[in-house]
């Protein structure tokens, strides 16, 4: 199994603002430590561009002393989603600007569209749209906005949905752009982003169009809900004063578009800036004694510093221990090894303990031809056709761990046999008559057909199967599977029980290696809404077992949910059964754990019920009785 370590988290503010520094590391590689970092203003969550390695003062186990190398490298076009609510004022002043609005916007979308099918799911921009051209409606609930269908849309991947609402826009004369703005902060909070922002696309005039709020009102709420307000001014007649104010206030940037391209080239720019973070690294000169240690970035601009810090494990190499050689036949199906392994091929799967493995090789009989598998499951396909029958083979396995040396690598040598070969059958030919009687070529023919098929459903089953991570699966109130066989290298050694972490995944994804785990009935299920991992459930709530960790990576915990997404955190949250009672914590995720659209603070316990919606980070979820 692979061990791995997450880091945590930490978002701290300083004394005289709100600005904060968001620190995610990694140690896997220790000495080597990666980090990233992003650097955020003192008034809501727009990334600080132009930060250099100057102004960021970095201190390990609370020295300077203690590493070296230290680099420090901004990124605009990282991996992070943002959320975005276009507010387009459709006011009858922007005259033949309307029309360069949306053919910009419309441009735009298809664009984006075009750079999703580059872009995982998980990692692609969410954009919502507010058409301003009459009355806007808001309710009574924040978290339950009214929508109109027609000009109204939360943040989405759908980018026919947005284009089809600006294409369909009409202009209208008396456009309440306050009231639009302060719902479009509403829509931005709920939209399940690690950042989100209100791009204001307008002229910037009111003429107290709005029956509910003023602009101070939208600032104000821009600002308590560290939404930033940016605004890209069109028309011919703009009146700017607002727009700058909102900016000003929320540290948000300001821009001017006379025609579509400059409109697309402001979007552009707003949304680079959005994804601003810095990569960190350096080398620890701390001894790896497996001792805990502080690091501490701060970050350094004019007279305020914004600091973060996490905490570092000076972990030396853990050299990989190979447990066992799982084998199965071409069909899939466990293999006895006390008996000659079967032709013309089978499948060797090793299972391995370790931190971390950079790949493993199989090689036969010293012959130089080395098999190498370089991802979880670590298996390949041995020919054993071309193998001698009724003599002895030997078997080598090597496992190379993370940093590859000469210390940090595992072999171990397994003896067996391989069967001889099937005995031809012999059968008439087509059309052979044995015995003096007449046999017809088509019950043949229709055997032939039907074992083809079988072969190929085995093919399809088997393939799919090993494609498939090697992860326990946790079963409720479902009779345990049978281990499959496999080599035992001699000696074994013992494996104990709690240097496992069982690793949730759907029932239907078990491979036939796997180890099935059987628990009580769980009081809820967490359903996966959307990405690579859509429709899977897990139990969370489980009798028994008081805490179900959820995140990138599995770090030891017993019960541990995993989500494919690289902006969930290795250690993200988790789920506390107590007193019958189900409760959502989250463990300093770097992108958030979002509860029925309620961002988290770290550590904050949240009671959980049937129907709850859960982010974390972009992963929606729902929790299911």
């Amino acid at each position: 199994m692979l061990i791995a370590l997450a880091s945590r988290t930490a978002h701290s503010q300083t004394a005289g603002g709100r600005g904060s520094v968001q620190l995610a590391c990694d140690d896997d590689a220790y000495p080597t430590i990666t980090c990233t970092a992003a650097v955020f203003s003192d008034k809501t969550d727009v990334p600080l561009r132009g930060v250099s390695q100057d102004e960021v003062d970095v201190r390990l186990a609370d020295r300077q002393d203690t590493f070296e190398g230290l680099t420090w490298q901004e990124v605009s076009e990282g991996a992070v989603p943002v959320g975005l609510i276009l507010v387009v004022d459709f006011s009858g002043a922007l005259g033949r600007a309307a029309e360069r609005v949306r053919t910009g916007i419309d441009t735009f979308m298809r664009d984006l569209a075009v750079t999703d099918g580059q872009t995982p799911e998980s990692q692609r921009d969410a954009i919502g749209i507010l058409v301003v051209t009459g009355p806007v409606e808001i309710g009574n609930d924040p978290r339950s906005l009214p929508l109109n269908q027609t000009r109204e849309s939360l943040a989405t991947l759908d980018r026919n949905l947005v284009r089809n609402i600006v294409r369909q826009a009409t202009v209208g004369q008396a456009t309440p752009l306050y009231d639009a703005v302060y719902k479009a902060i509403l829509m931005a909070g709920q939209a399940q982003m690690p950042r989100r922002a209100v791009v204001i696309i307008s002229d910037g005039r009111d003429q107290g169009s709005s029956r509910t709020f003023k602009a101070e009102d939208t600032i104000m709420r821009a600002v308590n809900d560290r939404i930033p307000l940016f605004a890209i001014a069109v028309g011919t007649s703009r009146s700017e004063e607002y727009l700058r104010r909102a900016v000003f206030e929320t540290d948000a940037t300001f821009h001017r578009a006379d025609d579509a391209e400059q409109l697309i080239q402001a979007l552009g720019e707003i949304r680079r800036l959005l994804k601003t973070q810095y990569q960190l690294s350096l080398q620890a000169r701390l001894a790896a004694d497996n001792a805990s240690h502080s690091l501490e970035v701060r970050v350094t601009s004019g007279n305020a510093a914004q600091a973060a810090a996490t905490v570092i494990t000076a972990r030396p190499p853990v050299r990989p221990e190979i447990i066992s050689i799982a084998v199965s036949d071409s069909a899939g199906q466990p293999v006895d090894v006390s008996q000659p392994l079967p032709k013309p091929s089978v499948r060797l799967e090793a299972q391995i303990r370790a931190r971390a493995i950079s790949r493993v090789e199989f090689e036969v009989n010293d012959s130089g031809n080395v098999l190498t598998a370089r991802q979880p499951p670590f298996a390949v396909d041995l020919d054993t056709q071309s193998l001698s029958s009724g003599q002895p083979h030997k078997l080598v396995v090597r496992a190379y761990g993370v940093p590859d040396a000469p210390e940090n690598r595992d072999q171990k040598e397994f003896a067996f046999t391989v069967a001889e070969s099937r005995e031809p059958v012999n059968l008439p030919a087509f059309g052979e008559v044995p015995s003096g009687r007449t046999v017809s070529t088509v019950p043949w023919l229709v055997v032939g057909g039907l074992a083809l098929l079988v072969v190929i459903a085995l093919v399809i089953v088997y393939v799919t199967a090993r494609r498939r991570t090697f992860d326990a699966t946790i079963v409720e109130a479902a009779p345990q599977s049978a281990p499959a066989v496999s080599f035992e290298p001699q000696p074994l050694g013992s494996v104990s029980s709690t240097d496992r972490t069982v690793v949730m995944s759907a029932p239907n994804s078990l491979p036939t290696s796997n180890p099935t785990i059987v628990l009580p009935p769980s009081k809820y299920r967490l359903e996966v809404l959307g990405g690579e991992q859509r429709g899977q459930q897990f139990p969370i709530g489980v009798q028994g077992v008081d805490r179900v960790r959820v995140g990138r990576e599995p770090d030891g915990s017993p019960t541990f949910i995993r989500l494919s997404s690289p902006h969930v955190s290795r250690k993200h949250a988790e789920f506390v059964l107590e007193n019958d009672k189900v409760y959502l914590v989250d463990l300093g995720s770097s992108s958030g754990t979002f509860h029925n659209g309620r961002k988290l603070q770290t550590s904050e316990r949240s009671e959980v019920r049937p129907g709850d919606r859960i982010v974390f980070a972009n992963v929606e979820t729902e929790v299911k009785p």
